[in-house]
């Protein structure tokens, strides 16, 4: 296990080890987003979004806030985020 530690390590300070990349906040919005109009189960969303149901989850435990405004439809498509929880 401390081998294993040291290794990681080494390959970080490398660059090598970098973990996988978080999804973008646009799909994070449109997850939101679809998820409020209630008509789409988690499974639905994530084909839809095109993310892991376990993403869905983890996007909507975070609590995203959304702003609407008096934004043109094709601009609520893409709403932006104000915070994560």
């Amino acid at each position: 296990l401390e081998r294993q530690k040291v290794g990681i390590a080494k390959a970080k300070a490398e660059g090598k080890y970098k973990g996988r990349k978080p999804i973008d906040d646009k799909k994070k919005a449109e997850i939101a987003e679809l998820a409020a109009l209630g008509s789409m189960t988690k499974e639905e969303i994530a084909k839809a979004v095109g993310v892991g149901v376990a993403t869905v989850y983890r996007v909507l435990k975070a609590g995203c806030v959304i702003v609407h405004g008096s934004k043109s439809n094709e601009e609520k498509q893409h709403s932006v985020l104000i915070g994560w929880g």
